[in-house]
């Protein structure tokens, strides 16, 4: 037989490129920088790394730490030293879990795995539930905080990473998870804002060891050596003007937390200043059983001035706003409650299973109607459910009237942002509307006035939710 040594040779060296490739960036290749190597050499059982965004590579140390510790490597920490290990990986959704399974992927020594690991930049790691697991016994599970609090309860483990900040509850359980084996935990994040004050108040105790870095250039350079590293997008030298350029790139007034990673700054150009992206959810994020459905609606005469909001609460995680609905006040009525109810019966809902429903107090006199813009709704959502073939109303099904005394605007606001504060508050990303009032309404503009609708219609429906009533749960099954 005839053999192609060219093409053996260019086989061979082809596989020894793609093996040097896949460990190039593994754990023991990594040059890291003076923050990353005082977090990875920390010995205290819980540890937080607290520096801005997309500069210091926070995660990926934090990942490579609970690596490292799986493997019997770790740099400092005896209890790192004592594979097998079992660790959790907390991320505050799926999306972002994926994510950082990714960089596991990318950190873990391929040969050091167990055999049969795959990871998928879509779904992340195989297997109905996502780990990580090396030929050592050791294993990493990947968690999301939004899985509450009861989905942690009964593991015994050796070490956590929560990476970007979790709900008090969530903490307080990974706290029991580690104890009996005297684990540790490690944080790495940036400070949202309000919703921070918790943690701030358990590192400013000794809790917590706070190892706080500010975006500087020299923290760009690895130990060691005396060039910066590079930019993996651009390629440039993150030198000082590359510094100055980046934290030129986000707003004046949120750079101390964004940037710097500060505890807080205070927005002092818009209502709700514990809005933060974070609290959207998307549809492939697992959701809580829900203990009650509720309609809030803002009724408006101009076009894009009437806004229903259909949310659901959970006790143990707050307020969900499921969708939206923006329309024309200056539409048929009857028109408004079949757009309503294709709302509900997208969820998986039916018009009766909405237990919960609070409208503004307008009257319905321009529309034509004799009485409240509520009553005529509610006749007509009885109208639009017979029409449907819905399963039928009860008698007390009607929409009430929203809590318009002095001061009530202001009030619901401020319970909007207590309850962001207390990460009790979820957008699902398809409120388009919503969103944008979270993240701009500033009071006193007439320019804003559209934009206060939507917070109207969901401090109707949620003020009570907020103020801590806590109905039972019920079986309702709800589409994502």
């Amino acid at each position: 037989m005839v053999t192609d040594l060219a093409a053996l040779r260019r086989a061979t060296a082809l596989a020894a490129e793609l093996a040097a490739r896949d460990t190039a960036w593994d754990v023991d290749h990594v040059r890291w920088t003076p923050p990353q190597g005082v977090f990875l050499r920390s010995t205290e059982p819980i540890v937080l790394l607290r520096t801005g965004n997309q500069w210091l590579g926070k995660s990926t140390v934090g990942i490579a730490d609970v690596i490292l510790r799986c493997l019997g490597r770790h740099p400092a920490d005896p209890r790192g030293q004592r594979p097998p290990i079992i660790a959790w990986v907390i991320s505050p959704t799926n999306t972002h879990s994926v994510g950082i399974q990714g960089k596991a992927w990318t950190l873990a020594p391929k040969h050091e795995l167990a055999p049969g690991q795959a990871y998928d930049d879509v779904k992340g790691f195989r297997g109905r539930y996502a780990a990580l697991r090396f030929a050592n016994g050791s294993i990493i599970h990947f968690r999301t905080d939004r899985q509450g609090a009861l989905t942690l309860s009964g593991a015994t483990i050796d070490h956590v990473l929560i990476d970007e900040l979790c709900s008090p509850r969530v903490y307080q359980e990974l706290k029991k998870r580690v104890a009996r084996r005297n684990g540790s935990i490690r944080l790495t994040l940036t400070p949202i804002n309000a919703p921070a004050d918790w943690l701030r108040e358990i590192a400013a105790q000794g809790e917590v060891v706070d190892l706080h870095f500010k975006c500087r250039p020299e923290y760009a350079i690895p130990e060691g050596e005396a060039e910066p590293l590079r930019d993996p997008k651009s390629g440039r030298p993150m030198n000082a003007d590359w510094f100055a350029e980046f934290r030129a790139s986000s707003p004046e007034d949120e750079r101390p937390v964004v940037i710097d990673g500060e505890w807080q700054i205070e927005h002092k150009d818009r209502e709700l200043a514990g809005w933060s992206d974070r609290y959207i959810y998307t549809s492939h994020d697992s959701l809580p059983r829900f203990a009650e459905y509720g309609l809030g609606i803002d009724y408006g005469q101009a076009s894009d001035r009437t806004v229903a909001i259909l949310a659901a609460y959970s006790p143990e995680r707050g307020v969900y706003v499921l969708e939206e609905w923006v329309g024309d006040g200056k539409v048929p009525i009857l028109e408004q409650a079949q757009a309503i109810r294709r709302m509900i019966r997208r969820r998986g809902l039916h018009i009766k299973d909405i237990g919960h429903r609070i409208g503004d107090i307008n009257s319905a006199g321009l529309l034509g109607y004799i009485g409240s813009m509520n009553e005529a709704l509610t006749e007509a959502m009885r109208t639009v459910a017979k029409a449907e073939r819905d399963p039928a109303l009860p008698p007390d099904w009607a929409f009430t009237s929203a809590n318009k005394r002095r001061g009530s605007v202001g009030y619901r606001l401020r319970l909007l942002n207590g309850s962001l504060a207390a990460q009790r508050l979820w957008v699902h990303e398809s409120c388009n509307r919503l969103i944008t009032s979270m993240r701009t309404y500033k009071p006193g503009l007439k320019s804003s006035l559209i934009l206060k609708d939507p917070l109207d219609a969901l401090g109707y429906v949620a003020e009570t939710w907020m103020r801590s009533a806590t109905p039972q749960p019920t079986a309702i099954e709800l589409r994502r």
